[in-house]
């Protein structure tokens, strides 16, 4: 087993915060949908995956299900989501994007990609390329660690 030391949780510590100032911050602060950042962070899980229920989106946000419900409820008011029933087990409440919610979906990745497109074009692509290979394997590696 690898030993850890200081340096390494340092390092651990420094990525969280690197990758939400370099990256996601920009972005956040920049877009035009007056939206929080978990809003934004909900309606990316729905362009994923089609309903999930609310234990699915608390699950995906690292966050508790009482806390999930002002999200969803905003995002209801704003016509961008919508509750459904679930059809297996009627206690459980799926979300599912609108017609208008989609679109939003659809205009979000767009804007990210050219936000994050805007922030690697200082760098040569192979660069890029090998940021992006790390990327892939610490979520490969953070994944094996939930299984």
């Amino acid at each position: 087993m690898a030993q850890l030391n200081d340096a390494s949780i340092q390092k651990f510590l420094s990525l969280e915060q690197l990758l939400g100032r370099r990256l996601l911050r920009p972005f956040y602060l920049h877009s035009q949908y007056n939206l929080s950042p978990l809003q934004i962070n909900v309606l990316l899980l729905l362009g994923k995956d089609a309903s999930p229920s609310m234990s699915d989106i608390a699950a995906h946000l690292d966050i508790s299900k009482p806390n999930v419900t002002p999200i969803v409820d905003r995002l209801i008011r704003d016509g961008y989501v919508q509750r459904t029933a679930n059809t297996d087990d009627r206690r459980i409440i799926n979300i599912q994007a609108t017609t208008e919610g989609k679109k939003l979906i659809r205009q979000i990745r767009s804007d990210m990609r050219k936000s994050f497109e805007t922030r690697f074009e200082a760098f040569p692509a192979e660069k890029v390329e090998t940021f992006l290979s790390s990327v892939d394997e610490c979520l490969s590696f953070l994944k094996e660690m939930d299984a």
